[in-house]
């Protein structure tokens, strides 16, 4: 009988381990996720701002070509 209290208690402690790793492994995995998708949003952002960057240059240009021709 003590023997299987004794394998009991070494079961639960293991249980309780794995519990306690799969918890912040669980955790790690969805603080990289939200990581992952605060990069995806700044990536897209900048994208946006690059697009209007370049619509904005070529807007410049074509205004300054137009005070040229005037």
């Amino acid at each position: 009988m003590a023997e299987v209290r004794q394998s009991l208690t070494l079961a639960e402690a293991q249980r309780d381990d794995l519990k306690q790793k799969c918890g912040s492994t669980e955790e790690e995995l969805k603080a990289s996720a939200d990581r992952a998708r605060g990069v995806t949003a700044l990536q897209k952002e900048l994208s946006e701002y690059q697009e209007r960057e370049k619509t904005l240059k070529k807007t410049l240009t074509q205004s300054k070509e137009a005070e040229q021709v005037n």
